[in-house]
């Protein structure tokens, strides 16, 4: 809500109107002035013609004052003459005078405070949609939207998912710049690293399921029943593991800090997720390919996005042809006795400094 509700184009026409009316309703008597019953008269057209011009148009404070003050100046030039011919009733006409001060600055007053709560009311509303939807928003964020309605319910809350790409990172060196800085430096990194990662999760519909410590892990969809094509879900993780060493190289600078590295790895597989218990609610992960994609980052390298070959299959099965592939050892995982054949992924014709050998 504005306190200019008329265009720049029509002001000056509705100003002058506002300043023609009492000029207007003055010269209207000015032949009978000599009676002082029509001061009376005068000075109920003034407040009539000021309470509908104020009301009428929402104006600033300070030019309800003005158009107050020429209100007034026009009341006593007008009748200044009556007041000459009947010296024994000047008293009499400067109460008028004084009631149309009085009048018009009351109406002047009230309708300040009137547009300043709608005003006010206005913004609080708009205020309170914007802090709803941030709420909305976080609450997305939260849990899957799939899992979301089922919340508060009196059993467990767990489904499978096949197709799905996993990345978990660690920081490394997070330990060693820990040593040697405040908590409020290690705070104010991690804030750095994971609001930059949460706003890349946001770009690709990725899914963060959580931070511990200086881990981060994410799931390739946001709604298990609006699901992109698994191909597209990789392709999205395999790039959020580029944005990922891009970002932290740029906080590297910026902290001067130069053992700070990441550590990803991703795994496409089939997941078990769900929401245990109804106190502390959090969206968790299970299942084989969960802990070979928490393998993928422990046995990679720093600055290198170290995936499995069924992450490597699916991103070939999409058509794309941007990525090249170096291949690792085989990973050994000892809770499943088997082990997997790895690569490091990056970019074709992108010189990414990296310690791949």
């Amino acid at each position: 809500m504005s306190r200019r509700l008329y265009s720049k184009r029509y002001r000056p026409l509705h100003l002058a109107v506002m300043l023609a009316l009492p000029l207007l309703s003055s010269i209207y008597t000015i032949n009978s002035y000599s009676r002082v019953y029509y001061v009376q008269v005068c000075a109920m057209r003034y407040m009539l013609i000021f309470t509908v011009v104020i009301q009428a148009c929402v104006v600033p404070f300070i030019f309800s004052l003005a158009y107050l003050v020429y209100i007034v100046v026009l009341c006593i030039g007008f009748n200044a003459h009556v007041m000459a011919m009947h010296t024994e009733r000047r008293l009499e006409v400067l109460s008028f005078i004084l009631l149309v001060v009085l009048y018009c600055g009351y109406v002047a007053v009230n309708n300040y405070i009137f547009v300043s709560a709608n005003i006010a009311s206005f913004n609080n509303n708009n205020l309170g949609t914007k802090n709803a939807k941030k709420i909305e928003e976080f609450v997305d964020r939260l849990l899957p939207k799939h899992v979301r309605e089922s919340v508060g319910s009196q059993e467990s809350i767990g489904e499978t998912a096949n197709d799905v790409t996993l990345l978990f990172a660690d920081i490394v060196g997070f330990t060693q710049y820990s040593s040697g800085k405040t908590p409020a430096d290690v705070v104010d990194l991690l804030s750095r690293l994971f609001t930059s990662f949460d706003k890349e999760c946001n770009k690709l519909n990725l899914y963060k399921v959580y931070t511990i410590g200086d881990c981060y892990v994410v799931m390739s969809f946001l709604d298990k029943h609006n699901r992109l094509s698994p191909e597209k879900e990789c392709v999205d993780v395999v790039e959020l593991g580029f944005k990922m060493i891009d970002i932290i190289g740029r906080v590297r600078k910026e902290v001067n800090f130069d053992g700070l590295h990441m550590r990803i790895g991703i795994h496409t597989g089939r997941i078990i997720g769900g929401v245990i218990g109804t106190g502390i609610i959090r969206y968790d992960l299970y299942g084989h390919d969960v802990l070979i994609a928490n393998k993928m980052e422990s046995s990679g390298k720093e600055d290198a996005v170290h995936i499995s070959e069924a992450t490597k299959l699916m991103i070939e099965s999409s058509g794309s042809k941007q990525y090249r592939y170096t291949e690792d050892e085989l990973v050994y995982i000892t809770a499943l006795q088997t082990s997997i054949k790895t690569y490091f992924i990056d970019k074709l014709g992108l010189d990414r400094k990296s310690n791949l050998n």
